[in-house]
């Protein structure tokens, strides 16, 4: 009889998936349906999110935020509590709040996309938030507000590589050198590397351009804004014949000493050539390694195929500078000619969680298509979350306590896992235009 009980239920998942309240409503209607069944089900935190959620719609901020604050503490493991709360806490300016939401998408199903939405809106409203620091740190170190007493001493700051040649296709792999320098220098205990995404809001509030070029004069300034004691930067050129220069300087802000390293060799080579450098510099920089942080160094190449990387650094210049659609077009690229070639992938994914959160709260695609955006490389919309809603739905709609402590468990196991190719259609949140 058990099984027979949870094969009608998952008929009747469907069922209201198509015809209940999932169904696209105005949100004025939703709220009264959710209100009834709120008094028929006191504290279910389903229906406490549908009522946040539909108050988020009408842009009352403050009820919403009540039944959405309620929802997250009664069940914290559902994800789709946890972004529309951040965007109600957005909506109210209260964006550092929202970014400490935000950061917990790491305790979620990634494959759910309420889940990656939760990480886009990490990764946009981060670099918002970056944009705003930065300036107002160069303009303090600009009027003599920010001093070397503020320098952590193992911090290593490591700005894109310019580049000197002529053939513009090489072009990228100004920013492909320094992210390979961050992984590398990563490797050694002690030292703290800045992310890329800090280095690069800087380099555009510094009005340094696209070559990121630091010199003796500008290293202690970025240093300074960024905290970071030591420096890391340099030139490159590629030449007709296939042949690459890398020129690679460190700066100690503290002790104002710096030192450069050169090699040069083939373009194959260009990982060998690049590992070649960070050795030298952490003995200029006298930092020892052990021999395992040097066979780690040494080890470790994103990619075999030169072409692939090529887009990976075109990936990350469109990201850069806020192309995130030249962004996915290059990390797809990268995946396509190299489907083991996890960094691109990880990017290629990320950004498309950033496209669906859009570049404000305001723009959020909430139904985005991330089967069809992970076609060619990304992770896929994973349907366990469609199907756990409906379940709980059904459970309020039945009025039975088929489900005593839903945080705590994934419906889905119940009856084995949901097919990824299963095609569900998403129940819309927001009303179609005009309600």
């Amino acid at each position: 009889m058990r099984y027979v009980n949870w094969f009608m239920l998952l008929i009747l998942v469907f069922y209201v998936g198509c015809s209940g309240i999932q169904q696209s409503k105005p949100p004025k209607v939703r709220l009264l349906e959710y209100e009834r069944l709120l008094v028929k089900n006191p504290g279910n935190p389903v229906m406490m999110r549908e009522l946040g959620i539909a108050h988020f719609e009408l842009n009352q901020f403050d009820q919403a935020e009540s039944y959405l604050k309620d929802a997250i503490v009664r069940s914290p493991a559902d994800p789709k509590i946890a972004l529309f709360y951040g965007l109600v806490l957005e909506a109210t300016n209260r964006r550092a709040s929202a970014l400490d939401i935000y950061k917990s998408y790491t305790q979620y199903d990634p494959k759910v996309n309420f889940t990656r939405l939760l990480e886009g809106r990490y990764l946009n409203l981060t670099r918002a938030i970056l944009r705003s620091e930065m300036a107002e740190l160069a303009r303090k170190e600009s009027s003599g507000e920010l001093t070397n007493g503020r320098l952590e001493q193992n911090a290593v700051a490591v700005f894109p590589f310019s580049y000197l040649g002529k053939n513009k296709q090489y072009e990228p792999l100004s920013r492909g050198i320094a992210a390979l320098i961050i992984t590398d220098l990563g490797s050694v205990q002690g030292l703290k590397l800045l992310e890329r995404l800090q280095i690069g809001v800087l380099q555009q509030e510094i009005a340094r351009g696209q070559t990121g070029f630091i010199d003796p004069e500008s290293a202690p300034r970025a240093g300074r804004i960024l905290g970071a004691s030591k420096v890391v930067s340099g030139n490159f050129n590629v030449s007709a014949k296939q042949q690459i220069t890398i020129d690679a300087g460190y700066w100690d802000v503290l002790k104002d000493e710096s030192d450069f390293k050169t090699e040069p060799g083939p373009l194959a080579d260009l990982f060998r050539l690049q590992k070649s450098v960070v050795i030298k510099l952490l003995e200029s920089m006298k930092i020892p390694i052990t021999t395992q942080e040097r066979q780690k160094i040494l080890g470790t190449v994103p990619t075999q195929n030169l072409q692939a990387f090529l887009a990976y650094c075109r990936g990350m210049e469109a990201e850069d500078s806020g192309d995130v659609p030249g962004a996915l077009r290059n990390f797809r690229r990268a995946v396509e000619l190299d489907p083991k070639f996890q960094k691109a992938r990880e990017l290629l994914d990320k950004n498309i969680n950033r496209q669906a959160a859009g570049s404000s709260w305001k723009d959020i695609n909430i139904s985005y298509d991330f089967n069809g955006a992970g076609k060619n490389g990304g992770a896929g919309l994973g349907t366990d979350q469609l199907v756990a809603d409906r379940l709980q739905a059904v459970g309020t709609e039945m009025g039975a306590n088929l489900f005593p402590n839903p945080e705590k468990r994934n419906p889905t196991d119940e009856f084995g896992r949901v097919s990824e190719q299963t095609d569900l259609p998403r129940p819309p949140i927001f009303p179609p235009k005009g309600n």
